[in-house]
């Protein structure tokens, strides 16, 4: 029976520390998203021109 009990326990303090997680992560991705909707990146002016233009392959297959 204290056996039980302990189980319960366990698994309702494993319940709230998944709730109290996911409350933080709501919270944090309304801030980002708000954040992310506030940022106004400023434009690249004066970028020059090149003669040849080569792109390296990442990965060589």
């Amino acid at each position: 029976m204290v056996a039980l009990i302990i189980v319960g326990v366990i698994i309702l303090l494993a319940a709230l520390a998944v709730v109290g997680k996911s409350i933080e992560f709501i919270k944090n991705k309304k801030r980002a998203d708000e954040e992310w909707n506030a940022a106004k990146p400023e434009k690249i002016t004066n970028m020059g021109s090149v003669k040849d233009l080569i792109i390296l392959p990442l990965v060589d297959w």
